[in-house]
C-alpha cells in the first residue's frame, strides 16, 4: 500500500509541477525522479544545448543542422526551455 501512495503523489506532484513550469508532466516527472538512462533527460540536455547556441546569436538553421531536425523544432523546443526556465 505504502509503495502505491507514494505512486500516487509522484504523480500529483508532477502534475503541479507541470502546470507551474509549462512544462509537460513527463517533464515534470524526472524533475522530482530522474531515471540517469532516461530518454527524457537526453531530450531535456539537447533542449539546453539548442537554448544556448541561439542564446549566442547561432542561426535557427545551422542549430536545425547540428541537431539533424527542422528549424521550426529547434524554435518549439527552445520557446519551451525559456518557459520551464521561469
Amino acid at each position: 500500500m505504502g509503495k502505491q501512495l507514494a505512486g500516487q503523489e509522484i504523480g500529483y506532484y508532477s502534475l503541479t509541477l507541470s502546470i507551474l513550469k509549462e512544462c509537460t508532466p513527463e517533464e515534470a516527472f524526472e524533475i522530482i525522479a530522474p531515471d540517469p538512462d532516461s530518454t527524457t533527460r537526453i531530450r531535456q540536455e539537447q533542449d539546453e544545448d539548442m537554448y544556448l547556441l541561439r542564446r549566442d546569436g547561432i542561426p535557427l538553421k545551422e542549430v536545425a543542422e547540428i541537431f539533424c531536425t527542422t528549424q521550426m523544432t529547434v524554435a518549439k523546443r527552445v520557446e519551451r526551455y525559456k518557459r520551464c526556465l521561469g
